[in-house]
């Protein structure tokens, strides 16, 4: 049997035998055909030809790639600072038909990670030609390549100035395939690749006409696709990045231009994958007008519908369009933009009725991105929702936006039922952006503050209409704005501070800048009436915190007539306020000439000048100068807390009325005054205050007035040093202050009445002096009170009431164990007539204090007077030297000049009218003789009216008989028992004395002296019987008036 042969055992080795035979003998063949060096000249000089730019090639190596390839090493083509492309390997396919002619066609082209750097277009204002493209087809046709591909190239380019620096400037990792781009062959291109700085990645997919159809694109079909992936959000507009960091952009075409294509954009957020804008229409092309028909775009999910379309003029391109839609929920649009800006637009709702948008880009300018471009639109059944309660409602303009600027007209709104026109105007708004608005409104007042009360303050209470225009103008960093507002038919009031009635000519104007975080209040002005406010300040954003306040000098006065509190403090003068609170709130309050009133209790504040200070806790201030009154005094303090605020004042004057303080005399002067004084929502605590009184009083004030809608006045006197009681009284002397009128309706609370409780160690009541002293002093109602009143004189006490109700002055009470004659001495300012221990019980009451008193006084007492004399006086003196009873003395009884006449007990009962005091019963008993006065005391005229009764001798057995008596001898059988009668008149201080005979007195007066002296009646009816027995009654001893020389001797050094 015939063995096979090898190629029937073995076919597919054959074959490959075979093959590898053609290809070395092809390959000897191509080698001994060409050489290398003769083909990289030629290619050197046809691409340089055909690139117009150099070329140069490093080596060419034959190679493989789907066959027998050439390799082309450092493939240079340009090699300048703007235009390189450097292409280490260039591997091209060789097309062996063509290589037996002597033709260079290859099949397939390679590009194995070339790297081009390429300069940025310059723009030339021509509409863009195809020489690229041609020329890139006549090298594909010249050499035959069916294939072109490019490998992980890297390409850089540089950017025109003034481009956006966030453009991409290259792309890494360049892949591309171009195939069977030739002739009148349809070619499809493949390109893919990541922009440079992770911008993003890159994929075009399409079929681009044949070379020789190119320049008839439009004729042509048209398909493709390009996508760009996670595509930086920077290189878009704000609105665009801010909302997505990363997008995604998908374009399709398909369909033949001049007919009509069909093109789609869309965008999408790369993380979210939400859908940001989306486009499709029918795009049909010419040569003089591309336009976009059937169009429809969503913004944001928002649909719109139009047309667009671009018309080619020799000089510019023009965007005529128009996009209209309905009901667009402008909330979800500016909420999904989230521009900064926008925010405040967040809830803005509204239709956009219509819109036209026109674009000129004129070819003349360098920079294509320098476009004019018109929109026209209308706004209408806008909604801005400001607060929870309040909102802008039918809000409508008519918009105009140019590529210079934005101008908005015929704008309306309504704020609660109230109608509001505006218009507006943006400028530069891309490049730096000055906007205007202007507002004018007439609204009615009480409705606008129904709608904004939340903004409002509590008790504002608006009523009427105030016409307001308000204007705005600036930049998004610095926004300037003034506001007027005509409030003369408006009724404004925040009661107790404002109370504008309308009609009142009012005005408030603002003056304002606006920049990030600060809101500066450059002017504020409120004229009403005649006052006037001046203000400007520092609001800082958006915490609403004033960091700067300054109030100008303000007259207090002319606001007056608007604020019930004013005028319930009688506010006068001027007033200015500083104000910072950067990091901790501080200010100044400056005084001038201002003045107040606090309460009926004391004088008002007048010509108040200085500086207070203040902070977050409260205030303080020095040296404030204060007229209380009419009493200039110096006031220090602070104010703590201003919730519960605790004011602490010190307060130093002279020669303060008393009327100024917490008294009602408005004559009396307190000397000197130095004293703290607290005061809270509660009243004026004293703590203490120091008083001097002209006449020496010191005393140490403590206490407090509460209650300042009822006051309740408890004070705490204590005089260590001296006191003058009467001159404590004449304080509370005068008429009672005016209390504030109360409403009718209102409920009228009952006043308290002042109560003083006084303590002094030493002092003066009338002259009289006492230690130990303690009273109650009260007033109420006008009525002056001090009772009980006790003190001691000396080893007396006393217990005593004293009262004063306007000019009457009452005094009462009950004295026990007083020295009589100092009590004399000490009241009358002149020697006392008696001495001895005083008991008893006296009532006085008189109009004022001193003579007024005693010329109005009215009133009585009751006195005991217990082992004491009764001193010489002259009155007296000249009754004993009728009596000559100073003979009486030579028999070892008391001295009458040196120690007066001794006696037992004196009372008497005593009435007194108009100063006049009238007695009927002063009796004195003693050893030597009994005493007994009546009659009366002229005490404001010094005048004495009175008869006296003397029974002497009342010792008999002591004395011896027949001394003799003014002349006569005792006899008869009675002549142990002696009495005479005689009247005291005329000045008080020198007296006539007259004896008088019993015979000459009244019933009444005999009466008086028979009980009194205890005298037998023939005596008392007829003591002439017992002097002249032996004289006829037909012949009467005369009435005489006795001068006694001797006795005026010895008396003229005696004092009163």
């Amino acid at each position: 049997m015939t063995k096979p042969s090898f190629h029937r055992r073995h076919p597919l080795l054959s074959i490959l035998l075979t093959l590898c035979g053609c290809v070395l003998v092809t390959a000897s063949i191509f080698v001994s055909l060409i050489e290398l060096e003769d083909v990289k000249n030629r290619l050197e000089r046809e691409l340089t030809l055909a690139l117009d730019r150099p070329v140069t090639i490093g080596a060419l190596n034959i190679a493989y790639q789907h066959g027998l390839a050439i390799d082309l090493q450092n493939f240079h083509i340009g090699q300048s600072d703007s235009f390189d492309i450097h292409i280490p390997h260039l591997t091209a396919t060789l097309s062996l038909t063509h290589l037996w002619t002597g033709e260079l066609h290859f099949s397939e082209v390679t590009l194995n990670r070339p790297t081009g750097m390429f300069p940025a277009r310059k723009y030339s204002g021509k509409a863009p030609d195809h020489s690229s493209l041609d020329t890139a087809s006549t090298l594909l046709e010249k050499f035959g390549i069916g294939l072109f591909s490019v490998k992980e190239a890297q390409i850089t380019w540089s950017t025109r100035p003034g481009t956006a620096a966030t453009l991409p400037t290259g792309i890494d990792r360049f892949n591309m395939v171009l195939r069977n781009w030739q002739g009148s062959k349809r070619g499809y291109l493949v390109m893919s690749g990541q922009f440079a700085d992770q911008a993003g990645d890159l994929l075009v997919e399409t079929h681009i006409p044949a070379p020789k159809q190119i320049a008839n694109w439009r004729m042509q079909p048209l398909t493709g696709q390009i996508q760009l992936k996670n595509l930086t959000g920077k290189i878009f507009p704000e609105a665009i990045h801010v909302t997505a960091p990363r997008v995604d952009i998908g374009i399709e075409l398909e369909g033949i231009p001049s007919n009509g294509a069909q093109l789609a954009i869309s965008i999408v957020d790369s993380a979210e994958k939400r859908l940001r804008f989306q486009g499709k229409g029918d795009w049909k092309s010419t040569s003089q007008q591309d336009s976009l028909t059937n169009l429809t775009v969503s913004v944001l999910e928002q649909p719109l519908e139009g047309h667009l379309s671009v018309t080619h003029a020799p000089d510019a391109h023009k965007i005529d369009g128009q996009l209209s839609g309905h009901n667009l929920d402008l909330t979800a649009l500016l909420s999904r933009l989230n521009l900064p800006y926008l925010q405040p637009l967040e809830s803005l709702r509204g239709a956009i009725i219509s819109g036209t948008l026109q674009a000129h880009f004129p070819r003349q300018q360098e920079n294509p991105a320098q476009i004019h471009y018109s929109l026209q639109g209308q706004f209408d059944e806008g909604r801005w929702q400001l607060t929870k309660h309040t909102a802008l409602e039918q809000l409508g303009f008519h918009l105009d936006l140019n590529s210079t600027g934005l101008t908005l007209t015929g704008g309306t709104v309504n704020l609660g039922n109230q109608q509001a026109a505006f218009s507006g105007q943006l400028s530069d708004w891309r490049d730096a952006p000055e906007f205007s608005l202007n507002l004018q409104t007439q609204p009615d007042t009480h409705a606008l503050s129904e709608e904004l009360h939340e903004n409002l303050p509590e008790h504002l209470q608006l009523f009427g209409q105030a016409p307001i225009t308000m204007a705005l103008q600036g930049s998004t960093e610095n926004i300037r704005g003034q506001l007027t507002v005509d409030m003369e038919q408006t009724s404004v009031q925040l009661l107790p501070l404002l109370d504008k009635r309308a009609k009142v000519p009012a005005t408030l104007r603002v003056e304002s800048t606006w920049q990030p975080g600060t809101l500066t209040l450059n002017q504020m002005q409120l004229q009403i009436g005649k006052g006037q406010l001046d203000a400007s300040g520092t609001v800082s954003l958006p915490t609403g915190k004033l960091t700067n306040f300054s109030l100008a000098q303000t007259d207090l006065s002319a606001l007056r007539p608007h604020s019930p509190l004013l005028q319930r403090l009688r506010a006068r003068g001027s007033v200015a306020v500083t104000l910072s609170h950067q990091t901790a709130l501080q200010g100044e309050i400056v005084l001038n000439k201002a003045g107040a009133y606090l309460t009926w209790v004391i004088a008002e504040l007048n010509n108040v000048n200085g500086a207070i200070a203040f902070d977050a806790q409260g205030l303080s201030f020095n040296a404030l100068q204060v007229d209380l009154g009419r009493s200039p005094v110096r006031v220090d303090g602070a104010l703590h807390n201003w919730k519960d605020f605790f004011l602490e004042l010190r307060v130093r004057g002279e020669n303060v009325r008393a009327r100024d303080l917490v008294f009602t005399n408005p004559e009396a002067q307190i000397q000197k005054i130095d004293g703290r004084l607290l005061i809270n929502k509660g009243g004026i605590f004293f703590d203490p205050v120091q008083v001097e009184l002209p006449n020496g009083t010191d005393a140490t004030v403590s206490g407090y007035v509460r209650n300042f809608s009822a006051p309740e006045t408890f004070l705490a006197i204590d005089s260590f040093e001296h006191a003058d009681v009467l001159e404590v009284i004449d304080l509370f002397v005068g008429p009672p202050r005016d209390k504030p009128q109360r409403n009718n309706r209102s409920k009228t609370k009952k006043t308290k009445p002042i109560r003083v409780t006084a303590r002094v160690a030493k002092g003066s009541l009338g002259g009289l002096n006492f230690h130990h002293a303690e009273g109650e002093i009260s007033q109420h109602r006008g009525l002056f009170t001090l009772s009980p009143l006790r003190f001691r004189h000396q080893q007396g006490y006393c217990l005593a009431r004293v009262e004063k109700e306007g000019k009457r002055l009452k005094i009462s009470g009950h004295l026990e164990d007083f020295d009589a004659g100092a009590l004399y001495q000490e009241t009358l300012k002149s020697r006392g007539l008696i001495t001895g221990r005083l008991r008893g019980d006296f009532y006085l009451e008189g109009d004022g204090i001193g003579e007024p008193f005693w010329a109005s006084s009215q009133g009585g007492a009751h006195l005991e007077v217990y082992d004491g004399a009764l001193r010489k006086f002259r009155g007296l003196a000249r009754v004993l030297s009728l009596l000559n009873v100073s003979q009486l003395f030579k028999l070892k009884l008391p001295d009458m000049d040196r120690k007066g006449m001794p006696f037992n007990r004196l009372t008497t009962s005593t009435t007194l009218n108009n100063g006049v005091l009238n007695t009927e019963n002063l009796n004195i008993h003693s050893d030597v003789m009994n005493m007994t006065l009546f009659g009366q005391r002229d005490i404001v005229n010094n005048r004495v009216d009175v008869t006296v009764g003397v029974k002497p001798l009342q010792t008999v057995d002591k004395i011896v008989t027949g001394i003799p008596v003014a002349g006569w001898l005792l006899a008869g059988e009675e002549k142990a028992l002696l009495t005479a009668h005689f009247e005291i008149t005329g000045n008080a201080d020198n007296p006539q004395v007259t004896p008088v005979p019993a015979t000459s007195l009244s019933k009444t007066a005999i009466g008086l002296l028979k009980r009194t002296l205890k005298l037998p009646g023939t005596l008392i009816s007829d003591p002439q019987k017992v002097f002249f027995p032996s004289q006829k009654e037909d012949n009467p001893t005369p009435r005489t008036v006795e001068k006694v020389p001797s006795a005026e001797k010895t008396e003229s050094a005696e004092q009163d």
